[in-house]
């Protein structure tokens, strides 16, 4: 027990320390407030614990900040090459550098016709107003290759550039211009081409350029455009052109167009023979319709003849053999007989037999010349005895008379080439006999170089 005396002298030093423990509690409370209101100190690997312990730096030790340390970041990613900006490096191909060159005069032509090159494949804005910039004062030569390379062009301003440029006082840079807006092919393009085709105020020669690149388009509509131009055209020249471009496509596509020219009353008969030589050159097989030109007594015999012949012309070979054979037992013209005879050597087959016997019978030698060779070539092709029996008996020694004595020089020279064809035994003794008795010359190195390659 605890007397009141000794309570009294207790009291003051237990009240002493419950002061200085509540002082240590409020110290500690402010330290852990302060712990956490800081970020934690990023943690030390191991790695990094034994560098410290076993590898100690030689550089005197850094003093420890006093301020909180920051949270760990991203590790930053390995630093990459940077492209520089084409504003501030100026690369060879960056249009400023190209237009540079393009207007550079003492760059050689070539040089700046590159250059317009790869600003007509850039087609930027900046690109294509550098090359309308450059147009009117380089040469023409320049000129026309900047409207070469405006024809394969993205931009949309290329068609407008070159539309300006067929009329250019330059013919060069026009030519050029038509075959860029061929290259193009657009509706514009085919817009343009057409509007220049009708223009009376532009150059022949650039009008007929336009007609030919027209017919390379393959876009809808360019058949209608060049059929309009037919009949809508005066100028023979522009319309043989047209005619032509008609020719270079297909006859599947032409036929109608080709057909209505043939049958208009105003069309002269030498035009008319431009166009069947224009069937001739197309795509596909004509030969029925050329038949039936060839057959056409309404049509002028030179008109018939040029049909026949075209079917010698044609890309593939015909089917109208039995057509042409019916053609030659009523066809009384003899140019017209001359070229039916042709006509059958591009044939898939005849009747070799009733030839033979129309050809024995023919009385113009133009044309009986032309029969012989018919038949010369089918021992080639497809030989017989019976045929070769007649050509050896009756064919050769008729074929050296003709070249040894008619009296025109065609025919003569016909008359080797047939016996060369043959290439027969006796179509080669006539040939040596040629070369001993003929005074032309022309037939004489013609034998020769028969008997050296028989056959061609």
């Amino acid at each position: 027990m605890i007397d009141k005396s000794q309570r009294k002298e207790v009291r003051p030093a237990f009240l002493a320390s419950l002061v200085v423990l509540a002082g240590v509690a409020v110290a500690g409370i402010l330290f852990l407030g302060l712990r956490h209101s800081q970020p934690p100190a990023p943690a030390v690997t191991d790695d990094q614990t034994a560098a410290t312990t076993s590898a100690p730096s030689p550089e005197p030790t850094q003093p420890v900040s006093s301020e909180p340390a920051s949270a760990p970041t991203a590790k930053p990613a390995p630093a990459q090459t940077q492209i520089p900006n084409a504003a501030a490096v100026e690369s060879p191909t960056s249009v400023p550098k190209l237009a540079k060159t393009l207007n550079d005069e003492t760059q050689p032509l070539k040089a700046r016709a590159a250059a317009a090159k790869a600003l007509a494949a850039e087609g930027s804005y900046e690109a294509i107003t550098a090359l309308a910039g450059a147009l009117p004062n380089s040469p023409d030569a320049l000129r026309a290759a900047i409207a070469q390379a405006l024809g394969t062009s993205p931009s949309a301003q290329s068609v407008p550039m070159l539309a300006g440029m067929l009329s250019d006082a330059s013919e060069a840079v026009a030519l050029a211009a038509v075959r860029a807006l061929a290259d193009q092919g657009t509706p514009q393009a085919i817009a343009s081409l057409s509007q220049s085709l009708f223009d009376l105020s532009t150059a022949l020669n650039v009008r007929c350029e336009t007609a030919l690149a027209l017919g390379s388009i393959d876009q809808p509509g360019i058949v209608d455009v060049l059929a309009r131009a037919t009949t809508g055209i005066t100028d023979e020249d522009v319309v043989t052109q047209v005619l032509n471009a008609l020719g270079s496509r297909d006859i599947s596509e032409t036929k109608g167009a080709f057909q209505n020219y043939l049958s208009s009353a105003t069309v002269s008969p030498e035009m008319k023979v431009t166009a069947v030589e224009a069937i001739g050159q197309t795509q596909g097989d004509a030969s029925a319709f050329l038949a039936s030109i060839a057959q056409d007594q309404t049509q002028p015999a030179d008109v018939r003849a040029a049909a026949a012949w075209a079917m010698s012309t044609t890309q593939t070979e015909g089917t109208q053999g039995p057509q042409l054979t019916t053609m030659l037992q009523t066809e009384t013209d003899p140019d017209v007989r001359r070229r039916i005879y042709q006509a059958l050597a591009n044939q898939e087959d005849f009747d070799v037999s009733t030839i033979q016997a129309m050809v024995q019978k023919e009385t113009d030698k133009t044309v009986q010349v032309a029969g012989l060779d018919l038949l010369a070539g089918q021992l080639r092709q497809n030989p017989s005895s019976s045929l070769q029996s007649f050509f050896d008996q009756t064919a050769a020694p008729e074929l050296k008379n003709l070249a040894l004595n008619d009296t025109t020089a065609s025919d003569r020279m016909a008359a080797v080439v047939a016996l060369v064809r043959a290439g027969t035994p006796d179509a080669m003794a006539a040939l040596q006999q040629l070369i001993q008795q003929s005074t032309d010359p022309r037939v004489i190195q013609s034998a020769r170089s028969g008997l050296t390659k028989p056959g061609h």
